[in-house]
């Protein structure tokens, strides 16, 4: 059986206007709404560097749309043709092949210093270590693809490189 109703409270309901199609608007609540608070986490000014590792998946192709909507530079992480098609068509700057790249190498070939902050989508303990040396001293790691195992960061680190 399939509900066509729901009694929700009126301060959570936000009408739809007519011309956006319920296919369209259902992922940017929950995968939308996720990707644009790590997005904000990160406190990002126009033109600073992003780093998307998973960038090809559910959460990571709409973090791209949604930080190039905001003006930043987005370096989009995946692997795969048609991951790094999407990833340019909405809106990376660059694609980096974690599987035929050295993805700390081009982050810091392409910004020089790293990137300003990171939201790592993909749950892989590679993604966390790559993310760690991507990243420029007092930037910012959001995780949201998270590994149930330890994270490969040391606090150490993090307090060396914080501000």
């Amino acid at each position: 059986m399939c509900l066509e109703y729901i009694a929700v409270d009126a301060a959570f309901v936000h009408p739809l206007p007519d011309n956006l199609q319920s296919d369209i608007a259902a992922p940017l609540l929950c995968a939308g709404i996720s990707m644009y608070s790590a997005i904000r986490k990160c406190n990002l000014q126009t033109d600073n560097w992003l780093l998307i590792p998973g960038a090809g998946g559910g959460l990571g192709h709409l973090g791209v749309q949604i930080a190039r909507a905001q003006g930043y530079r987005v370096i989009a992480v995946d692997t795969g043709e048609d991951k790094r098609r999407i990833c340019l068509e909405f809106g990376a700057a660059h694609f980096i092949d974690f599987l035929t790249q050295d993805v700390p190498a081009e982050v810091k070939r392409l910004t020089s210093l790293g990137v300003h902050g990171v939201i790592c989508t993909a749950g892989s303990i590679a993604a966390y270590q790559q993310a760690a040396h991507c990243v420029r001293n007092a930037g910012t790691i959001v995780c949201i693809g998270v590994n149930p195992q330890n994270l490969p960061i040391s606090p150490l680190d993090m307090v060396r490189r914080g501000e």
